[in-house]
């Protein structure tokens, strides 16, 4: 069988950061949630083997987020995604697409209720 199309996305994951554009702003922690997607190049070996070790783990890559976001403080959502991909790069296979997502939840900007959102990606 000849697998065309491999994914796997963190959904959602909720987070207190420092973050936000004045020093007021960033002194209390923002909720913002991140998404990430990550295709792969060939579906990773640990959808024959069943091993965790054969794949790139969901759980892991919450922590390493989590990490990361609680490391400094930062300014931008932007920063922020940068951050969080150039921490997930180092597991990726060459060939994989990913793309990372920040939204911050709350921002203080009047009559904005869906918060804002920031979005990156590419291959390796």
């Amino acid at each position: 069988m000849k697998i065309g199309h491999a994914r796997i996305e963190v959904l959602d994951l909720r987070l207190s950061v420092h973050l936000g554009w004045t020093d007021e702003e960033r002194a209390r922690p923002q909720e913002v949630s991140i998404d990430c997607r990550i295709d792969f190049a060939r579906p990773p070996a640990g959808a024959a083997s069943d091993e965790l070790a054969d794949t790139v783990c969901y759980g892991e890559l919450c922590e390493l987020f989590r990490a990361k976001a609680a490391s400094r403080p930062f300014r931008l959502i932007e920063a922020l995604a940068r951050a969080l991909a150039e921490a997930a790069l180092p597991r990726l296979g060459v060939g994989t697409r990913y793309e990372i997502s920040v939204t911050k939840l709350h921002p203080p900007v009047d009559g904005l209720k869906g918060g804002a959102r920031y979005t990156e990606g590419g291959t390796l």
